[in-house]
């Protein structure tokens, strides 16, 4: 792992403590520029689905940087350990270094799945998931709709809402569906899931979606992909169980 073209000048990566989270490995990179005009160097934030391809994320912006001027850290800081999850907490310690030359350790912490966010302001926003296949029954989200809400639908692998059966399926072979499903069950008009979600408000790390016609357990085993809107808040995960 090394600098490239949109780091700084002379900088090179020192080390790089990683852990295992949830399906990926993440990595906290320790970064000098030579020959040392200034030990401020962020902590940044690398992810890698194999352990041997990595990517910087969040455009690189800095995962721990130094403290405030007379802070314990005001100089410079290092990490001493990847991402340790300890309850619903993350937890990565670090050393830092103080403008009189003093090191000492220190943690830092975030909510569970914290790394980063879509955040939406008051005017709402969307954003529309890659496809992936339904492995439960159950969608949650990590959100903190404090001030304001969250609301999911279902899609197909393209991102358009699922029509009804008669309308999508008529004269079609059943691929779609879990043969076990009992036609009578499945919907005529419309799917369910495919309208909006009633909304999600405050601060929750699984918020369960729920909807009026919920129809989610016929899609199981099958891609689609989600439409979640956001108008004030913060989506840090979301998940199938």
């Amino acid at each position: 792992l090394t600098a490239d073209h949109r780091d700084p000048e002379s900088m090179q990566i020192d080390a790089m403590p990683t852990a295992f989270y949830e399906d990926l490995y993440l990595g906290v990179i320790e970064s000098d520029c030579r020959p040392f005009p200034s030990t401020d160097h962020p902590i940044q934030l690398a992810v890698s689905a194999d352990g041997r391809s990595w990517h910087r994320i969040a455009d690189r912006a800095a995962f721990i940087g130094a403290g405030e001027s007379g802070e314990w850290d005001d100089r410079g800081v290092r990490p001493g350990s990847g991402p340790l999850l300890i309850d619903d907490r993350i937890h990565v310690y670090y050393s830092g270094v103080s403008q009189r030359g003093d090191f000492q350790i220190g943690v830092a912490t975030w909510r569970r799945d914290g790394f980063v966010s879509w955040r939406a302001g008051p005017t709402e926003g969307e954003l529309l998931t890659r496809p992936f296949i339904l492995r439960g029954d159950r969608v949650r989200l990590n959100v903190d709709a404090s001030d304001g809400r969250a609301q999911v639908r279902v899609c197909d692998a393209q991102g358009r809402p699922f029509g009804g059966w008669n309308t999508r399926f008529a004269g079609l072979a059943d691929n779609t569906i879990n043969a076990q499903t009992n036609a009578a069950d499945r919907p005529d008009d419309a799917w369910g899931v495919s309208d909006w979600s009633r909304p999600i408000t405050g601060d929750q790390l699984a918020a369960p979606i729920t909807w009026e016609r919920d129809d989610l357990r016929y899609r199981v085993g099958k891609p689609i992909s989600l439409r979640i809107r956001l108008a004030g808040a913060d989506l840090f995960s979301f998940w199938a169980e």
